[in-house]
């Protein structure tokens, strides 16, 4: 997923088949769609249903239920760039017929531009100079022109006290 990416694009998507196996024609428990996060920066619940759909068949009948989740659906309120933002790293995918009944899961790496990290009076100094925004003015307050590793040796115009410089 790039930064292209349009918040109604769709980024992920879940298929399941849904057969019925009884002897009547029926509707179907809506399969429902959960996202989970195990990892993640900001707090969530450990699942959020993002879709469901409704399922009439016939005995012995099969129907594919397909998922489409955005870019919106993945993002959440990003209070430092003050946008909607997807973060990167794994999310749980689960269908059922309810939260206590997900037999389908997969796990999916979501790729997206790493969330920026707030800077605070407790961030240590090397955040600071990493952050492209703030570095270069921290490096100007302290009078620094270009960072220090950046640097090349300046030479020795010739040598030290009471020796010649080497040719």
């Amino acid at each position: 997923m790039t930064a292209a990416t349009g918040y109604h694009d769709i980024v992920v998507r879940v298929s399941v088949t849904v057969t019925n196996t009884g002897p009547r024609s029926g509707v179907a428990v809506p399969p429902q769609l959960y996202l989970g996060r195990p990892v993640s920066a900001v707090t969530r619940p450990p699942q959020e249903l993002r879709g469901f759909d409704r399922v009439e068949l016939q005995p012995g009948a099969a129907h594919t239920v397909e998922f489409g989740l955005t870019r919106r659906e993945l993002s959440h309120w990003h209070t430092v760039t003050h946008d909607w933002q997807v973060e990167p790293g794994p999310l749980e995918i689960a269908v059922g017929a309810s939260s206590r009944d997900l037999p389908l899961t997969a796990t999916v790496d979501l790729i997206a531009p790493r969330l920026p990290q707030p800077l605070t009076a407790s961030t240590t100094n090397g955040a600071w100079l990493a952050d492209p925004d703030a570095g270069p003015d921290v490096l100007t307050a302290l009078g620094v022109r270009r960072p220090v590793r950046d640097r090349q040796p300046e030479p020795v115009l010739g040598g030290l006290p009471g020796r010649p410089a080497s040719a």
